[in-house]
């Protein structure tokens, strides 16, 4: 790992999935065998009916852990750049965005975590679909992040 920080949020990362995967499996050996897809979703090799995904951001790792297949994104909030908004979303999602930071980080922290769910990655172009649109086929839900100044949202996939 490249830095101190980078070690601290791998770390943290592998201790919330452990917590994750015990909360299904109070018995799950340690140390947890997990793989990656050619996207790098990680899958756990012991327990592949139960997804996981982690991600970090600023001071703070989270991982999720679902029955369903799932993403999770958290992000660090400050000063949105709108051009990166002009680049990466569709038109509808600039509308909404407009000149709210909130909006952008929400729109970003959504769309990572549908590519997350789905596994494929940044294959998929983020102007190629909009966080915005309903779906029988996902969900997003937006969770309570650990402090203000984050954003964190989950996309599940819906297979029912």
């Amino acid at each position: 790992m490249k830095n101190d920080k980078a070690k601290r949020q791998s770390l943290a990362a592998e201790l919330a999935l452990i917590q994750a995967v015990r909360y299904f499996y109070p018995d799950a050996p340690l140390p947890l065998r997990y793989k990656r897809n050619e996207h790098n979703k990680p899958y756990l090799c012991d327990y592949p009916e139960l997804h996981i995904n982690i991600s970090h951001s600023g001071d703070f790792s989270v991982c999720i852990a679902s029955e369903h297949e799932v993403g999770i994104d958290i992000q660090k909030t400050g000063n949105a750049d709108f051009r990166v908004a002009k680049r990466f979303f569709t038109e509808d999602e600039f509308q909404y965005i407009g000149t709210d930071a909130m909006r952008f980080y929400e729109l970003w922290a959504k769309k990572e975590s549908y590519l997350k769910a789905y596994g494929t990655g940044m294959s998929v172009p983020l102007s190629s679909f909009s966080a915005l649109d309903k779906s029988e086929d996902h969900e997003y839900i937006e969770l309570t992040p650990p402090q203000s100044g984050y954003v964190m949202w989950a996309c599940v996939i819906n297979k029912e």
